[in-house]
Parts: C-alpha cells; structure tokens; sequence
C-alpha cells in the first residue's frame, strides 16, 4: 500500500494531538498552571501576560523560565511561496509525495525529516554547510546518524552551501 501526503498529514495531526495531551495531563499532575496568551518582560522578575478574552495579569518571580518552542529557519534567498519549498512546518502542506527532495540542512530536524522520506521512497540529498550533520552532538553520533540516512539512501553533501532555488519547467 503507497502513503500519501494525506496519510502523513492525518498521521502528524494526531501524533501532535497526543504530544499535546501527554505534556498538558504532565503539568496537570505536577500542578503546572499553564497560561494562554502573549507575554513581555516589563523588568527583569515580571511578566505581563496579554488574552484578548482575559484582563492581563502580571506574574513576577525570582526565576522565569522561558520555553516558547522554537520556528524553522528560512534563509532569504528562497522563495518559500508554497510551490516546491516549503519548511519543516509546512511542508506536510505539499500536494503530493515528492519523488525527489533536497533537505537543507542536517539537525535533527532535517535528518529526520530526510530519513522518513527516504523510506517513503523519495529521493532525497542532504545539504548541510558544516563539515558534519547534527553538529551539535558527539562526533560517535553524528557518524552514526549519517551512516543511518546513507544505509536508508539519503545522499549527504556536508561542506556545501545552497545558495538559490531556481525553477525549471514545473519542478525545483
């Protein structure tokens, strides 16, 4: 049976879905009270949290801790309109299953996201400017997650920048 772009974004939606779960029944049970809305410093020990639905609050305390998630990086010389790049929020966005895919990048993000369509059965290449993937971690383990991605047929260029996106005909 062949997986479809729509089988992966059924599939995320509920893993996401779950993650959230398991993180919000995890505060709960640790007496986490957890705010929705937008916050600023107004100095150093508090916080004024803003909902359009709520009076704002000020919270003040000797240690603020700040975990926001964080967002991909979309270097300025691609065009991210949707029509063949995308990054690793949107691209569950695309049409279909690529049969070919340039990952730039080689974090865990990117890896995982080369290794999974890989074994989806796209051809995939890895462009990361750094001398090795997952840079960050011990040398033992990046060689192991690139021999990883080789054995599953991810081709990796480590040492190479991209520097543009251009379209031919239909494709990128």
């Amino acid at each position: 049976e062949e997986i479809t772009i729509e089988d992966l974004r059924v599939r995320t939606q509920q893993v996401i879905d779950r993650e959230v779960d398991v993180v919000r029944n995890q505060l709960l049970r640790n007496h986490v009270q957890v705010l929705p809305g937008s916050a600023r410093f107004v100095d150093p020990h508090t916080v004024k949290v803003e909902h359009p639905r709520r009076p704002p609050l000020l919270l003040s305390a000797d240690v603020i801790l700040i975990a926001c998630g964080s967002r991909p990086h979309r270097p300025p010389q691609f065009d991210f309109d949707g029509g063949g790049i995308y990054d690793s929020n949107t691209f569950i966005r695309a049409d279909c299953m690529p049969q070919s895919l340039v990952v730039v990048g080689a974090g865990p993000i990117g890896c995982e996201l080369a290794q999974s369509f890989a074994r989806l059965g796209s051809q995939v290449t890895q462009i990361e400017m750094l001398p090795r993937i997952m840079i960050r971690e011990d040398e033992e383990v990046s060689a192991y997650a690139r021999k990883a991605l080789e054995a599953d047929g991810v081709t990796i260029l480590t040492g190479h920048k991209a520097l543009r996106c251009e379209k031919r005909g239909e494709a990128r």
